[in-house]
């Protein structure tokens, strides 16, 4: 007898075909339920999945910290007594002779004591903000200084007569800064003018200042070691400078040598 067909849909109980039926797979979707809500599919969106939002970030690797030794006293006695030995060795090949090195080394160890007491290792350094106008002559200068104090704007005054192309297309401004770096006369004016207040005006080699304090700060502190340093080589060489203008002034030239040169 031949196999039972499968049943169709929607009958209760099988009925011969005429024909063999061939199942077939329809494209049409499965009806939804009303209480189903359906997600909208959206082809642009990306999937981010666990492992991609769990991806650690490179971390720095820690280094450790190098601390510089302290050495002793004998130490630094042995670091001196090898340099001397190199230097004397250096300068023997050269020609000279121990008087002159000694000379040198006693130079040199004085020169350090002097700038040490110059500027001691707990002595604040002075930073200043300042703003000023540079102009050729006094009479600008003082002109400058009845404008200002009418009410005439120290930027707008600065960009139109100052001579200092960088500061005064900038209103005047300095910025703040070390007072050291400056030319004497102008530091002197910075340390003795009160915040605020005009000063000038002031005569250096560049011309004629007017400026204006706006703030100070004496700053201490290990951070400050390389700045003292610089601080130091700038005063020592300040009292150089000052020590030779005086023995300059102090000593009277004669040239009277051409009339004891001898003549046949």
């Amino acid at each position: 007898a031949p196999p039972p067909s499968p049943p169709q849909l929607g009958h209760t109980s099988p009925a011969p075909p005429s024909r063999p039926i061939t199942p077939s797979l329809s494209l049409a979707p499965s009806p939804k339920q009303p209480h189903e809500p359906t997600a909208t599919p959206n082809p642009d969106a990306t999937v981010v999945t666990d492992s991609s939002a769990a991806t650690a970030e490179p971390t720095v690797t820690p280094q450790p910290t190098v601390v510089e030794p302290t050495l002793s006293a004998d130490e630094v006695r042995q670091n001196f007594v090898d340099a001397e030995r190199d230097y004397r060795a250096y300068f023997d090949r050269a020609g000279v002779a121990n008087e002159t090195l000694n000379a040198l080394f006693q130079r040199n160890a004085l020169e350090t004591l002097l700038a040490e007491a110059l500027i001691p290792d707990d002595a604040g350094l002075l930073y200043a903000d300042v703003r000023h106008i540079l102009v050729d002559d006094e009479e600008a200068a003082i002109a400058a200084v009845e404008a200002l104090n009418e009410g005439e704007s120290f930027a707008a005054l600065a960009r139109a007569i100052s001579t200092d192309p960088g500061s005064g297309a900038r209103g005047g401004e300095l910025g703040e800064a070390y007072v050291g770096n400056y030319v004497p006369e102008f530091r002197q004016a910075i340390e003795a003018a009160d915040v605020g207040a005009l000063a000038g005006p002031v005569q250096s080699e560049f011309g004629y200042h007017v400026l204006q304090v706006r703030s100070k700060e004496t700053r201490t502190g290990p951070e400050q070691d390389a700045q003292r340093e610089r601080a130091r080589q700038q005063a020592l060489q300040q009292l150089k400078d000052d020590l030779r203008a005086d023995r300059a002034d102090a000593v009277e030239i004669f040239d009277i040598w051409l009339d004891h040169i001898p003549r046949n």
